[in-house]
């Protein structure tokens, strides 16, 4: 009776605070209803402070590892990442690796709270796993890895000044990348072929994205900005209502240049906004290392629990730059843009099925004038579908891009 007695305005209170961040009320543009909160704090009431209290120090306390070791049925694990009760860090991408054969689904920017937040998405999933289970360990379109749908050869084209470069996508028909336009691979060990650069030209209603591996750009624009990419960071340009600027890369102390450069078009109602950058720098961009060794540099975009330092982008979109070991194999799930871009720069067996069309280029192969080595002969593979993808064996493999189409 003491007890009850003492906590109960504290937990009251308790129970009306811890509302808000279980069902994400404290994030901007939530829409979580007054009556949802209040039926949380009924519930809590109802319960009890100390029997509240019990229970989750019960589950969060208990060591689940052998019980969920031993489940031997197909298992749908869904959560949120921006759970702030319980951190997808913290539960389900561990559970996910200790129940055989289980299906991970991350919805990206939900709270811990989804299953009333968004209730008819997840009803969704659920009914799709009912109708399509499989006996052997599988759940159904969740987790099934679909075929290649077509491949593409990427092409050396000749840019710039005189830069030689392959051209993945781009100055064609590229509907199929909305809101890509273009991407090229200009990752080359001759510095007579990348010197003369990018000089002085234009960019309207777009956003150009330049990532750099090795060496550097030095750059300069219309607006009197001036500065220098360096390896292992990113320049995110929009040039919304015009600017003329100049990219000029220089090689490394042997002479390498490398990086890649994305073009993604702006929908009709931001073409003419004023210029801007985002500058980031290796160290701004997120390390993401899990248990297997593989390892994601997340630019831009919500992955696994995190998120990238650039932000405001018209397309939402996710920037990955991803390594998985020599001889591993690595399933990824999540996310539910539209169209995916995945670029393959050190090889990789299979890319499979990952919520968007996906693109690839291998670094073995390709010689330059005089017989030194210019990198890369690129190849696009577009999936068929959805969500999950495969990455691996083989070799490393970097880069995964994913948005939502734009209107033109």
């Amino acid at each position: 009776m003491a007890f009850a007695t003492a906590s109960l305005p504290i937990g009251a209170q308790f129970f009306k605070d811890l509302s808000i961040p279980f069902y994400g009320a404290n994030r901007s543009g939530a829409r979580v209803s007054q009556g949802l909160m209040d039926s949380f704090w009924l519930q809590g009431m109802q319960a009890g402070f100390k029997a509240a209290f019990d229970c989750i120090k019960a589950f969060s306390e208990t060591d689940f590892t052998e019980d969920l070791k031993k489940i031997d049925v197909p298992t749908l694990i869904l959560h949120g990442d921006d759970d702030q009760i319980v951190p997808i860090g913290a539960a389900a991408l561990l559970s996910s690796k200790l129940v055989k054969g289980a299906t991970l689904k991350v919805y990206p920017g939900l709270p811990h709270g989804m299953c009333s937040t968004q209730k008819e998405l997840i009803n969704v999933d659920l009914q799709r796993v009912l109708q399509t289970q499989q006996p052997s360990g599988g759940v159904g379109p969740l987790m099934s890895l679909r075929p290649v749908k077509r491949l593409i050869q990427s092409k050396p084209t000749l840019e710039g000044a005189g830069v030689h470069l392959r051209r993945a996508f781009g100055f064609g028909n590229t509907s199929e990348f909305d809101p890509f336009l273009l991407l090229d691979d200009f990752r080359n060990d001759v510095p007579d072929d990348y010197l003369a650069g990018f000089p002085w030209h234009p960019h309207r209603g777009i956003e150009t994205i330049t990532y750099v591996l090795a060496g550097e750009v030095a750059h300069s624009d219309s607006m009197g900005n001036e500065g220098s990419i360096a390896a292992g960071d990113v320049q995110w340009m929009t040039a919304g209502r015009g600017i003329i600027h100049q990219e000029m890369p220089k090689g490394d102390a042997s002479g390498r240049m490398h990086g890649f450069q994305l073009w993604a078009n702006l929908p009709a109602s931001l073409k003419m906004t004023d210029p801007r950058y985002q500058e980031v720098k290796e160290g701004q961009i997120p390390l993401i290392t899990d248990d297997d060794g593989t390892q994601v540099r997340l630019v831009c975009g919500k992955f696994w629990g995190k998120t990238g330092p650039v932000d405001g982008i018209a397309a939402d979109p996710i920037y990955l730059d991803v390594t998985v070991a020599a001889g591993s194999k690595k399933d990824s799930t999540g996310g539910d843009d539209p169209t995916c871009v995945c670029l393959r720069i050190l090889g990789c067996r299979k890319i499979l099925q990952r919520v968007w069309p996906a693109l690839g280029t291998d670094r073995a192969g390709g010689m330059g004038r005089r017989g030194r080595s210019r990198r890369g002969r690129g190849r696009l593979l577009l999936p068929e579908t959805t969500w999950p993808m495969e990455w691996g064996p083989n070799k490393p493999v970097r880069m995964g891009l994913g948005g939502r189409p734009v209107s033109r």
